[in-house]
This record gives C-alpha cells, sequence and structure tokens, in this order.
C-alpha cells in the first residue's frame, strides 16, 4: 500500500515537471532572470507559482511514505522543505525586482503553493 501511494505522488511529480517545462515555452530555468525574459503566468503557473518545487516536495514525500521512512520524512521536513522555502523567497524578492507590479499582481492572484483548480491551465 506504502509503495502505491509513494508511485502515485511520484506521478504527481512527474505531472508537475512536465506541465512547468510545457510552460515554460524557451523561457530560461534557474535564478536569474534574462534580459528578454517575460512574466511567465500561464500553463501550471497560471495555477501555481512555484509547481517545480512543489513537485520535488512531492517527490521527497513519495520516497518517504513508499518506503515508510521516517529518516527520509524528518529530512524532508528538517532540510528540504526550509532550503525550498529560503529558495523560494529569494526568487520571488528577485522577481519582485524585475518584474514589479506585475509580478505583485500576480502574486495576488495566484497561489503559491496549493494549485488554484478555479482559475485552470491557461
Amino acid at each position: 500500500m506504502a509503495a502505491s501511494i509513494g508511485a502515485l505522488l511520484a506521478l504527481v511529480y512527474v505531472a508537475l515537471l512536465v506541465g512547468s517545462i510545457a510552460s515554460w515555452r524557451g523561457v530560461h530555468s534557474g535564478h536569474l532572470v534574462l534580459d528578454n525574459q517575460t512574466l511567465v503566468t500561464t500553463g501550471l503557473y497560471g495555477m501555481i507559482r512555484h509547481p517545480l518545487y512543489v513537485g520535488a516536495l512531492v517527490l521527497w514525500a513519495a520516497v518517504a511514505v513508499a518506503d515508510l521512512s521516517i529518516v527520509a520524512a524528518a529530512l524532508t521536513v528538517v532540510f528540504v522543505v526550509p532550503t525550498y522555502l529560503a529558495y523560494i523567497t529569494r526568487e520571488e524578492e528577485m522577481m519582485r525586482v524585475v518584474f514589479g507590479d506585475a509580478y505583485q499582481s500576480y502574486c495576488s492572484s495566484v497561489p503559491r503553493f496549493i494549485p488554484s483548480l478555479r482559475r485552470g491551465i491557461r
């Protein structure tokens, strides 16, 4: 049962990964913004601001659940989650500087971690 749940969570990760990459359409990824880069607000990014990071956390959860591993769960909670939160905070600060009001408006309408299914994929 645990392995099945872990596998299902891993599939959620794959869906978030593929959906995120499909939303970029040639935009550079990484912790920087290129000179001609535009703000991505469509695809999965129209439903959730950080689908790749959420997907990575789901994958860590998948490993912990599939293996029934308290160690993996503890590492996720104590190390991985705080690391991602720090990274996300820095990235959002960068995006506010680069995209200004457009990014602030985006943040006001698109949730950070829990997808908005009402918005749908745009």
